[in-house]
């Protein structure tokens, strides 16, 4: 069971014992990047998300590569794990990818993708 427990200054959100395959679907926009959601979350998505099932998130392109003006930004390190879990997602058989969408003004002038993963 999904418990969220609201407190004035966070809302908690935690699991109550062992979930596998219990959603039809799971969105995240805006969260995965670096020291936000690493893509090793990926796994457990796969995991609680039905089989048929899809996951949908954006990732910011200058998370992934050099981006003018956003330079700061950008993780070499995140960016390898990125693809490596992608790369271990498909080849493992436990997703696989639907579309990739290109954002140009996904925030402002800020650019992203959107990727549609299916779980098998």
């Amino acid at each position: 069971m999904l418990v969220i427990q609201d407190n004035t200054s966070a809302m908690f959100i935690h699991w109550e014992g062992n979930i596998h395959y219990e959603f039809d679907a799971l969105v995240c926009i805006g969260c995965v990047g670096p020291s936000h959601i690493s893509p090793v979350a990926f796994r457990e998505w796969a995991r609680i998300v039905k089989p048929g099932g899809v996951t949908v998130f954006s990732v910011r392109h200058c998370y992934l590569r050099v981006t003018q003006g956003e330079e700061e930004l950008h993780s070499e390190r995140f960016a390898e794990n990125f693809n490596e879990m992608l790369e271990e997602l498909r080849s493992t058989k436990k997703m696989e990818l639907m579309s990739k969408t290109d954002v140009p003004n996904f925030m402002g002038t800020t650019a992203a993708c959107i990727y549609a993963m299916k779980v098998l």
